[in-house]
């Protein structure tokens, strides 16, 4: 062990017996003070913005959220066309009559026709009372069944188109078609193909809402809010702006979700694209840039404080906290790995110092118990292993005798000379005079001669499955197999009962040991093979317990904590005993691994 170093009496000093100038809570005290001092200057100098940057925030997050009831609101609209433009179709009841009115024969049936589609139209648009003109409108400009008249100049083709589909064009919003009116409005042109062949297209449009709900946004917001709708290329095709007329190409990036940007003298935000087109909200970057250089030059100098003082505070606990502690820690670390070295420490503050000192004190003390707990568990260890071992020697051996008279007697010498040979053999390996270094492969012979001399008394089967392997050359504990085996002939197996031994390497973890028989059982709750029995007790669990408790203060001795023994028994349904036995024994102090 390293040597020790010395300690002044009277409490921790400095060099050259100075006491420690500074506390602990003198300095955090210190520290806190000038920290907090720091702070409340920079919360002076940033509170004067801090509601401007919130402001600034919440407007943000209100755009977004205007600019959302916008898309979803103009996505109803398209919606409430497509759908009515579904119940217009030549399948449904007002196309049938159009059907009627292209295959009349005479000009009565043609009127009758034309009066039902009328009513099937309006009938339709009834249930959506924006609905401004819904007609039949062919490729050369005929007009069938106007729910009202339409704009002598008015064209549904030459209406801007945002979107299309294999059979539907979604137009941006503008003037209405309909006669006497100048609403604003959305309207969509569906190509539908009757039995005679001609390709006609429905026109429906109907007033929006977007125009009001922008002023109404706007004017929440105090923000002159401007709407563009922009086509899957790009181009403007609805612009309540002059800075972006339609036809023009919006000059900010494509792509999905939510965008915000900035082009020109207006500050954009781009929605969800509903039916391939994009809205976008604009409104004047003046009060933007103004709140951003605010902003910008308040963090550049809050930050430039932060940063001194994160610097200098971070010397200080680094040289007056950190560094102590850090010292502590690698202390412990070598405490952990069994470093009992005492060393010497000053960092002149009395609490540390008092610390390490009383630190180096208790290493002292926990070496000097680790080294007595050491010895009095091996000591402790031995002697209830030797009590145990000559517990079961002298009843092994009293069972030997008996076989071997039984078999004296009941044959004619053919098969004494192989029993007794067998017998000499288990004798002296349980008395240590044969095979003095014990492997798992030395346990199974003696574990199969234990057996065999058994079976020439006892009509039971025997059923060994041991996976060759290098594990089997390993060092083993003595006699830990034995046991388990007596113990299942002994209290469990009837007559022509089984016994099943299987042992293997459990996935390269260690070696795995399964005894199982077919016996009576037992209730393994009442067997406690870890705790020695109680004084005096004597009983059928008691009696399995010796040999079950030999074994597991063997394997624990022998493998350490790495060792397991597992005993499942339950009435009319056997026993299994299970050892679980690491590749590389427990190596104590002040002795080599074996």
């Amino acid at each position: 062990m390293p040597q020790a170093a010395q300690f002044t009496p009277g409490g921790p000093a400095g060099p050259g017996g100075r006491t420690s100038r500074w506390s602990l809570v003198g300095r955090l005290s210190f520290t806190l003070v000038v920290v907090a001092a720091l702070c409340i200057v920079m919360i002076g100098l940033v509170s004067n913005r801090a509601m401007s940057s919130a402001e600034r925030n919440r407007l943000h997050t209100s755009i977004l959220a205007d600019l959302r009831e916008i898309n979803d609101q103009m996505q109803a609209e398209y919606l409430s066309l497509v759908h009515i433009s579904q119940q217009l179709q030549p399948s449904s009841s007002a196309g049938l009559h159009v059907e009627e009115y292209l295959q009349a024969g005479s000009h009565y049936e043609q009127i009758e026709a034309s009066r039902l589609v009328s009513e099937n139209i309006n009938l339709v648009s009834f249930s959506n009372p924006r609905i401004e003109l819904v007609e039949y409108v062919t490729p050369d400009g005929e007009r069938l069944f106007s729910t009202v008249s339409s704009k002598a100049s008015f064209s549904p083709f030459d209406l801007p188109v945002i979107s299309r589909t294999a059979d539907i064009r979604f137009q941006g919003i503008h003037r209405a078609g309909a006669r006497f009116t100048e609403r604003d409005v959305l309207s969509i042109i569906r190509a539908v193909e009757f039995s005679d062949g001609v390709v006609r297209h429905m026109y429906i449009e109907a007033r929006t809402g977007i125009a009001d709900s922008i002023a109404r946004l706007g004017s929440m917001q105090d923000i002159p809010y401007s709407l563009l709708q922009i086509d899957e290329e790009g181009i403007v095709r609805h612009s309540g702006t002059g800075e972006f007329p339609a036809g023009s190409v919006f000059p900010a990036a494509g792509g999905r979700g939510e965008q915000t940007g900035r082009s020109g003298e207006y500050i954009w935000y781009q929605a969800e694209p509903i039916f391939g087109f994009r809205n976008v909200l604009l409104l004047p970057a003046a009060a933007y840039e103004r709140e951003s250089v605010k902003l910008r030059r308040d963090m550049l100098r809050a930050g430039c404080i932060l940063v001194l003082l994160i610097f200098f505070l971070s010397l200080s606990l680094r040289r007056h906290f950190y560094r102590p502690l850090k010292t502590l820690e690698g202390e412990m670390a070598m405490l952990g790995r069994g470093d009992m070295s005492i060393r010497d420490y000053r960092f002149n503050i009395r609490e540390y110092d008092s610390l390490f000192q009383n630190f180096a004190s208790m290493k002292g003390q926990i070496d000097g118990l680790m080294a007595d707990i050491s010895a009095k568990e091996r000591e402790k260890r031995q002697i209830e292993l030797d009590k145990l071992y000559f517990q079961i020697n002298p009843h092994f051996i009293m069972n030997a005798l008996n076989s071997a008279q039984w078999q004296a007697l009941m044959t004619e010498q053919p098969q004494l000379a192989s029993y007794l040979s067998q017998l000499n053999y288990m004798l002296g390996y349980t008395l240590g005079k044969v095979g003095v270094n014990t492997t798992l492969r030395s346990e199974l012979q003696v574990l199969e001669a234990y057996l065999e001399l058994q079976q020439s008394r006892h009509d039971f089967q025997v059923h060994m499955e041991v996976e060759e392997g290098l594990y089997l050359d390993r060092p083993s504990g003595r006699l830990i197999l034995q046991p388990v085996a007596e113990n299942a002939l002994s209290h469990n197996i009837d007559e022509f009962g089984n016994l099943w031994v299987c042992v293997g390497e459990s996935e390269g973890q260690g070696t795995r040991i399964v005894i199982r028989d077919d016996g009576s059982g037992f209730d393994a709750a009442r067997l406690s093979f870890r705790t020695p029995p109680a004084r005096g007790e004597n009983d059928s669990h008691t009696n399995r317990g010796i040999g079950l408790r030999y074994v597991w203060l063997t394997i624990q001795s022998f493998y350490g904590d790495g060792a397991r023994m597992e005993v499942e028994s339950a009435r009319g349904e056997g026993t299994t005993v299970t050892l679980f036995l690491p590749h590389t024994r427990r190596e104590l102090p002040g002795e080599e691994a074996i």
